[in-house]
């Protein structure tokens, strides 16, 4: 299933470093493993981005948004480089746990205050609230506020299976690998072809490795057209 995106939509990439990105998942992910220098090296890197490229970062941003536009900012790396000067909404993509974090808290502190947060459901918000009352004036939640048309194709493509997404356990990319390790054992004709990025990569490789899937699934970076491959 694909999407057919408004052509009045324009698409930019400030082409941050992933990890820059998505440093609470990172973050996370590092300290978990008791990879605390891998996990300080990382906190240094975005301080230095915060500290010397914010501003080229929010004067593109700034350039791109009208005076009067609303600024959506969905990821923490959108909102980091928030601009000053414009409306920001933040539409926070995760669970409560993961806004009430420590360190997500911490970040959030060090940026533009939005006049609205944004969560994905009633619970989330309820959640968030239980610990932080004084934002409920600011929080409202939204289900899903995309709506793109659909364009459904199940035309035979020679047994092939594309996972295209990031590599975090939002996404969940290893149950496309625990239905690859279920069709290859049912010795059912198929190739797993997966293209992102993300804190999840490594334990992918290993269940690919564990699971001897290396003849029927391929793990590779993002690409620009997946209709090429």
């Amino acid at each position: 299933i694909c999407y057919s995106i408004d052509k009045n939509i324009s698409i930019f990439n400030l082409e941050l470093p992933n990890d820059i990105s998505r440093y609470d998942q990172y973050s996370y992910k590092y300290l978990k493993g008791f990879h605390f220098l891998k996990f300080f090296n990382l906190t240094f890197r975005l301080l230095k981005y915060y500290l010397f490229r914010r501003r080229k970062y929010r004067n593109l941003i700034e350039n791109l948004v009208e005076e009067d536009a609303i600024y959506i900012a969905s990821s923490l790396d959108s909102y980091l480089f928030a601009p000053k000067n414009r409306k920001v909404l933040f539409h926070f993509h995760f669970d409560a746990k993961s806004f009430l974090a420590p360190l997500f808290q911490i970040v959030l502190k060090m940026c533009v205050k939005p006049e609205k947060y944004i969560f994905l459901s009633k619970s989330i918000k309820d959640a968030v609230l239980k610990k932080k009352p004084e934002l409920d004036a600011k929080s409202l939640y939204m289900y899903n506020p995309s709506r793109f048309e659909r364009e459904e194709n199940f035309t035979y493509k020679g047994s092939r299976i594309i996972f295209v997404g990031r590599y975090v356990k939002q996404k969940n990319p290893i149950l496309a690998l625990k239905v690859a390790d279920e069709l290859k054992r049912l010795n059912t004709k198929f190739k797993l072809d997966m293209f992102g990025q993300g804190s999840l990569e490594p334990e992918m490789r290993k269940y690919v490795s564990t699971h001897h899937l290396e003849d029927v699934v391929s793990i590779n970076k993002p690409k620009i057209n997946i209709k090429d491959e």
